[in-house]
């Protein structure tokens, strides 16, 4: 929901300063696996197509969430990652959560970026907005 709370919320930190105290609910590590994340196969019944890459010489293969947020079979167990990474979106919440800043995380995982850390927590949000919308209905 683009006026939930919580998205309202990750914006103004967002632009207010590098230091988040976000909701535990939001960063809890259930983050965007509040939403059943569908195994490859699964995905394949549904019609969707992976996406594929030339990374170097080797095939990367992922169905998007975002721009930096995908599932790629095969990494992490399936778990939304930052394309092109093994990090999972749940590490880099989970640091937000505790307290440090984005500069820190930043400088701690130089493999993703700003941009990449700002739909995270807008996909974050938007999955538990959701959640809270199906569990109300």
């Amino acid at each position: 929901m683009r006026g939930s709370w919580f998205a309202h919320v990750a914006k103004m930190r967002i632009a207010a300063s590098d230091s988040f105290a976000l909701p535990s609910a939001l960063t809890s590590g259930k983050l965007l696996l509040m939403h059943r994340i569908d195994s490859h196969a699964e995905r394949r019944r549904r019609g969707q197509k992976p996406v594929r890459e030339l990374r170097g010489t080797a095939a990367y293969e992922y169905y998007p969430l975002g721009r930096h947020v995908v599932v790629a079979p095969g990494v992490c167990g399936g778990r939304p990652t930052f394309k092109g990474t093994r990090v999972e979106v749940r590490t880099i919440l989970d640091c937000i959560r505790d307290g440090h800043t984005v500069a820190e995380v930043l400088e701690g995982y130089p493999s993703v970026s700003r941009a990449a850390i700002k739909e995270a927590i807008r996909l974050a949000a938007q999955a538990l907005a959701e959640r809270c919308a199906l569990q109300a209905a």
